[in-house]
């Protein structure tokens, strides 16, 4: 009876045990994506966090920052692009409305 009781309590122990260690497994594999490598402590990573975004925009990673900046002006010429286009074809229309009246 005594060893039946013992594997009751080790069982839920030994699955602590294993989900705790892969949450350190977690932590480190994630630790290394979240912390640029010339920061040695948590205490510099956030003044690090807070400068950059005050910075950036609110952009708690310094790589989204360019991606979102190359989106804007990929969005800046698209719009330019259309608007040109836009342009010429009122001129065409112009000259043919011209031509037509003329």
């Amino acid at each position: 009876m005594e060893m039946h009781e013992q594997a009751e309590v080790a069982a839920p122990a030994a699955k602590k045990q294993r989900k705790w260690t892969l949450k350190e497994e977690l932590k480190k594999l994630i630790k290394p994506l979240k912390r640029p490598k010339h920061l040695s402590s948590a205490a510099e990573e956030e003044r690090y966090n807070q400068r950059t975004w005050q910075t950036e925009g609110s952009i708690p990673f310094p790589g989204v920052s360019g991606a979102i900046e190359k989106e804007k002006k990929e969005k800046e010429r698209a719009e330019k692009k259309r608007r040109k286009k836009e342009e010429e074809a009122k001129k065409r229309k112009d000259e043919m409305l011209k031509k037509d009246n003329g």
